[in-house]
């Protein structure tokens, strides 16, 4: 083993050391910190750890104290000594200890800080898609929204309408539906509901008028007596317009009313009013004579078994035929004229023509349906109804009767009624259908 000879120049000392000397002194001073050993280890508190529910919170790992280290002890000891919760909510705080140990019992406290706060809000389920109703009472009723949270669970909550925004025609009400959980996150979920009524109302054209000139009756919104609305409980009728088509016997007036609900959704209904002249077209007989009612008029006697051919010179308001038969008169003024009913007047007697009593068919004109009296029960009585060309259209074979009915089936215009008996030549009666 070497020795080293040190010389002091300051104080002129000369020293001898040999290595075995060094070496001793340095495990001397080692030994003397050691034992014993009185300094506590070191290590630095964990990372904070943030977690939004208990269930998050991780099991103790000594591993998360990574820095411990001792002066003597080579690998400390870490344990996890306990878990600390301020037992508040929201956020809640819990400390968790951990302690480093070295050989000789020295023992160090850290300290790793765990926050458990929630910051995920609800999840709603999906809401009802949005939709548009005419009325505000066809406004959905509320339901109940499902919710899910990973703090509360699950559950459902009922919504809420807002106000109605733009009005009945034309709005939109927002319908919400809000959660809060226990920490305080909000979700929110919401539907638009439109209002607007897009539909008619709806009302019948009023029932036509049949009148003469000088009793037309007035303009009236009570002839629509039967409209309605899907959500307007009480539509408004008003009167639009009245026009004439300018003709005489008859006229025709079309008068139009509106019906307006509480959104200006409108509809126009029409009624017809057909006007003919107030010249009474009635006829008497006085034996074999034919006198018109209505007097002051220009007059036509007609064969209505001639298909209404004029008679020469039968113009005034008294008529006398020569022979037996059916006959009517025109009666007109500048303005209009009129047919009366056919009648039948008997000159031969009942025993050479069973028609020769009284005959009547009316209404003429009409609207469909003639009744016939024949002014006693007669046998094998027969009706055929003839178009202006002469081509058979209805043929009623009634047997023994007094009186019947017929009816026009086809459109409005001219037509021959022809009648017969057992005992009696046919007669045919001209027939206006309007």
């Amino acid at each position: 083993m070497k020795n080293t000879i040190q010389f002091n120049e300051k104080t002129g000392i000369t020293a001898f050391f040999s290595l075995a000397t060094i070496m001793i002194f340095f495990s001397m001073h080692s030994y003397s910190q050691c034992n014993p050993d009185v300094m506590p280890p070191t290590a630095s508190n964990p990372l904070p750890i943030n977690v939004e529910s208990f269930m998050d919170v991780p099991f103790p790992d000594v591993a998360v104290v990574t820095d411990e280290a001792d002066n003597c002890t080579i690998n400390p000891w870490v344990t996890w000594v306990s878990d600390f919760s301020d037992d508040q909510s929201c956020p809640e705080t819990i400390s968790r200890t951990f302690n480093v140990v070295d050989d000789d019992g020295n023992m160090t406290m850290v300290t790793q800080t765990i926050t458990i706060q929630d910051i995920t809000p609800p999840v709603f389920a999906v809401a009802p898609v949005d939709t548009m109703v005419n009325c505000i009472g066809d406004v959905p009723v509320m339901t109940n929204l499902g919710w899910t949270d990973n703090s509360d669970g699950a559950g459902s909550v009922a919504g809420s309408d807002g106000a109605l925004v733009g009005g009945d025609c034309g709005g939109t009400i927002t319908r919400t539906w809000t959660y809060t959980d226990v920490c305080g996150n909000v979700a929110m979920a919401s539907q638009t509901i439109a209002v607007n009524d897009a539909t008619l109302p709806t009302a019948s054209n009023p029932t036509p008028i049949t009148a003469s000139v000088g009793s037309v009756p007035a303009i009236d919104v009570n002839v629509v007596f039967d409209e309605s609305d899907n959500c307007s409980p009480s539509p408004v009728v008003a009167f639009v317009s009245e026009t004439s088509d300018g003709e005489s016997c008859p006229e025709t007036i079309t008068r139009i009313y509106s019906v307006t609900d509480d959104c200006g959704n409108t509809i126009n209904v029409t009624q017809i009013l057909t006007i003919y002249s107030a010249i009474d077209n009635s006829v008497s007989l006085n034996g074999s004579t034919l006198t018109a009612t209505a007097s002051g008029y220009l007059y036509q006697w007609v064969d209505c078994n001639n298909g209404n051919a004029p008679i020469t010179e039968a113009t005034s308001q008294f008529f006398t035929p020569s022979i037996p038969g059916s006959y009517s008169v025109l009666i007109s003024d500048p303005s209009c004229e009129v047919l009366s009913e056919c009648i039948v007047v008997n000159i031969v007697g009942l025993n050479e023509n069973n028609l020769g009593k009284l005959m009547k068919i009316y209404p003429v004109p009409t609207t469909g349906k003639l009744t016939v009296k024949l002014g006693g029960i007669n046998e094998n009585v027969k009706a055929t109804i003839k178009s202006v060309t002469g081509q058979v259209l209805k043929v009623y074979t009634l047997g023994a009767t007094e009186q019947f009915s017929i009816e026009l089936l086809g459109s409005k215009g001219v037509y021959f009624v022809e009648v017969e008996t057992a005992t009696s030549k046919p007669m045919t009666f001209r027939v206006l259908k309007e």
